[in-house]
């Protein structure tokens, strides 16, 4: 009876198995090191000297001996046109600050200093990079639209770090607090790569799944959910602000071109962050120029392991200079009569200040900004 094919083929297997198995254990068992009879000649290897060695023997640079190198990254931001690209939200900031501050051909309104709470606008952007307070140079109209575009981009950028307390930032939740968990001091170059990869699974994570390449940053996707606790922000930040008297657009009678400006920026900015999260370097933010003026939107900076690889430099508005000067004498001569209607101490230095209090749309911001501030605001949640 002959065998069919499927026999012979279980029967070769078999039989290789064994083959295999005696070849192996007939194989004599001789050592490796050979052994010299005693007289005999010995071939060794010169001893290399200890000064060869030392040169040999290189330590590894955290700063290109990583586990994959930066070739191979997955979103890399090396040109200054992909880190603008980045963080979008400044262009959205000056095209706000364009359209409603400084809208060319008609004077802006004069405002008080004492409307504005400066302990607030400190609470919610940081003591101003550029000098004075905010206060001042938000009334000033000489530097009203720099002041508002620093201030805006303060806040964003106090926001968008992970090292930001995970109720204020503008990352989500649980990416802030695992990022700040796992992040602590340590004099391992290795941890600063495997923390950069885990930053970029988690924008992997995030991203759309049948998206090839990572969307520039923009507005945010029905049903997300960090919409809510982004949109708490904007109301704080109008009335922080005072932008209903400081707006000098066309259409002031719709409070939508205020308020979906300042929309638009959060949202962006909340994606921003995370582009900025999965860079494979550390990106930090310095309000630092080489030339005078204000500045406006700061030096962004991407570093591996204390060295710069990247950066973005600074933006400076060299027609505000630093120190603030003080308003134009003829320019409040000129608005006598408007001002006096809206704030009747403008134009009347004999006169004491009036209360803030007394003024209508203090009392409302300040009731508006507490109301908010302790029901939907993050970024006031623990005021």
């Amino acid at each position: 009876m002959g065998l069919n094919v499927g026999q012979a083929i279980g029967i070769g297997v078999v039989a290789g198995f064994v083959g295999a198995f005696i070849l192996v254990w007939f194989i004599p068992r001789t050592p490796t090191i050979q052994i010299v009879q005693e007289g005999g000649l010995v071939h060794t290897r010169p001893e290399t000297p200890q000064h060869l060695r030392e040169m040999n023997r290189r330590e590894a640079d955290p700063r290109i001996d990583s586990v994959r190198w930066f070739s191979v990254r997955m979103i890399p931001l090396m040109s200054d046109r992909e880190i603008a690209e980045a963080v979008e939200f400044e262009r959205d900031i000056k095209r706000f600050a364009e359209m409603c501050i400084e809208a060319p051909f008609r004077p802006q309104p004069p405002v008080p200093e004492s409307l504005f709470d400066e302990n607030e606008l400190v609470r919610l952007a940081g003591k101003p990079i550029n000098g004075g307070t905010w206060s001042a140079s938000i009334s000033n109209t000489a530097t009203r639209a720099s002041a508002v575009k620093c201030f805006l981009a303060q806040f964003v950028f106090k926001r968008i770090h992970p090292n930001c307390p995970p109720q204020d930032c503008l990352l989500p939740p649980e990416v802030a607090s695992c990022y700040q968990l796992i992040n602590v001091p340590h004099n391992n170059p290795g941890r600063d790569d495997l923390l950069g990869i885990w930053r970029e699974l988690v924008f992997t994570l995030l991203l759309d799944p049948f998206a090839l390449l990572p969307l520039p940053p923009g507005c945010f996707k029905e049903g997300d959910p960090r919409k809510e606790r982004t949109l708490a922000m904007v109301p704080v930040i109008i009335d922080a602000l005072h932008l209903k008297s400081l707006r000098n657009d066309r259409v002031r009678q719709e409070d939508d071109t205020i308020e979906r400006p300042i929309t638009g920026i959060l949202m962006t900015s909340a994606n921003s962050a995370l582009h900025l999260l999965a860079q494979p370097s550390e990106w930090e933010a310095v309000w630092e120029a080489n030339e005078p003026g204000f500045i406006v939107f700061p030096e962004l900076r991407f570093v591996w392991n204390s060295f710069t690889k990247f950066l973005k430099p600074a933006v400076v508005d060299v027609d505000t200079l630093r120190p603030i000067p003080s308003d134009d004498n003829r320019q409040a001569g000129n608005n006598k009569h408007a001002d006096d209607k809206q704030y009747p101490e403008v134009g009347a230095p004999d006169q004491p200040n009036i209360d803030t209090e007394k003024l209508p749309s203090l009392e409302d911001g300040q009731s508006l900004t507490q109301g908010i501030g302790q029901e939907s605001s993050p970024s006031t949640a623990n005021r």
